[in-house]
């Protein structure tokens, strides 16, 4: 019976020298941390700029009464998205701390990953059991205990202040100075662990120091998770968006999840065309020029010759015209600048526009000239027509030449 109690204890001893050397090394390696580094949180200013064929996009996560569908090739006119295009998106707003997004993309021809940030852990004190007299090592155990407590407690507060999901540019940059204070509360506690260590006197109280250092390493991974949900927070999170095929539309779907219930909340939709790498615009609408239009009619007149009689005379003409453009930024230029041609949809051919367009959204105003053959007519003569007292008038011949004139377009992008 005594070997086998003297077994028990050297195993018990060697587990609790395990956790002491443990709780060493951790201690090394929490006083070699550096310090927290300022933080400067985005505005809520949503921005889209590119450099090369990298485009970064940040959006603000919208309110809850707000549209949470996000249109970036129809926000931004000064650089399309390609297969060519390597997309960060940027997300800030959300509240971190309580809530995961997940990303989901896809793309479907257009014919009309999951990111999961860290879960949190609840912690759960336990109770230190066991009725012992007061000594040095009870009096540090308990300061240690207050000051796990204490951190936990203050997590808890945080969680329960900031409790929606999209916070404010204030309320984020408040949590990212509790963050300064959380710290000081993680250095506290190690330093009472060792405190704690060094009043070790008894195998009972190697055994209880064990059981609290467990808990201890709880806390600090909570305080981790909780400084890593602040920064996010704060700074936003970066997603590198996989590259989409040219005629396609891509969609991004941001799905936030409340960590502590699971519970998914309205997601946040991104969508935007991706477009062909060549730098052309197809586009249609509506083309208004100064051509003057005339419309003639071969007529046979009672004596037997063939006269030509005018059935439409407009100085100026409308019609709905397809355009293709030339994108010039591929050259140089700064600003959403065109080369334009287009010409009738009723009667292709007929006329050809020639001009500049700039490019607004999805909207492009395009002015220039017009070409097109001119109809005019000569030697007028009148006809009396049986019945009527007002004569016919012909013309013996007419004559067609080409003429430019200025016209003025607006169209649509179809995507």
């Amino acid at each position: 019976m005594h070997r086998l109690r003297t077994s028990v204890l050297d195993r018990t001893r060697i587990r609790v020298f395990v956790s002491v050397l443990f709780g060493l090394i951790s201690s090394a390696a929490w006083s070699q941390a550096q310090t927290l580094p300022d933080l400067q949180c985005p505005s809520d200013e949503p921005q889209y700029k590119c450099k090369g064929e990298s485009c970064l996009a940040r959006i603000t996560w919208p309110r809850d009464q707000e549209d949470h569908t996000v249109r970036l090739g129809w926000t931004n006119f000064r650089r399309r998205i390609t297969e060519q295009t390597n997309l960060t998106l940027h997300v800030v707003g959300p509240n971190f701390l309580k809530y995961q997004v997940a990303f989901q993309f896809e793309q479907r021809p257009i014919e009309s990953n999951a990111f999961l940030d860290r879960l949190w852990r609840n912690i759960v004190t336990p109770p230190v059991t066991g009725q012992r007299g007061q000594s040095v090592f009870d009096e540090r155990m308990r300061e240690w205990r207050t000051h796990l407590s204490a951190s936990n407690d203050r997590i808890n507060n945080i969680l329960r202040e900031y409790d929606a999901l999209r916070l404010t540019e204030n309320e984020r940059a408040s949590i990212t100075q509790t963050r300064f204070a959380i710290v000081a509360m993680r250095d506290g506690a190690d330093k009472a662990r060792v405190t704690a260590r060094d009043a070790l006197k008894s195998e009972d109280e190697f055994l209880l120091f064990a059981r609290t250092e467990a808990l201890h390493y709880e806390v600090l991974e909570r305080i981790e998770a909780f400084l890593e949900g602040a920064r996010l927070t704060c700074a936003g999170l970066i997603r590198v968006v996989p590259r989409g095929e040219a005629g396609h539309l891509a969609t991004i779907t941001l799905i936030p999840h409340s960590l502590a219930a699971g519970i998914e909340r309205q997601p946040l939709v991104v969508e935007y065309p991706v477009h062909s790498s060549f730098p052309v615009v197809f586009h249609l609408g509506y083309a208004h020029s100064v051509l003057n239009r005339l419309d003639v009619e071969l007529v046979r007149t009672s004596s037997g010759q063939d006269l030509y009689t005018v059935t439409g005379d407009a100085e100026d003409t409308g019609a709905f015209g397809l355009f293709l453009s030339y994108d010039l930024r591929t050259v140089g230029l700064t600003w959403p600048i065109l080369a334009t041609v287009g010409t009738d949809l009723t009667k292709p051919g007929a006329r050809f526009y020639f001009g500049g367009s700039l490019e607004f959204r999805n909207l492009v105003l395009t002015v220039g000239a017009g070409r097109a053959d001119v109809t005019t007519v000569l030697g007028e003569t009148f006809e009396a027509v049986a019945g009527s007292s007002q004569p016919r008038q012909l013309f013996a011949s007419i004559n067609r030449e080409v003429g430019w004139r200025p016209f003025i377009a607006i169209s649509l992008v179809p995507f």
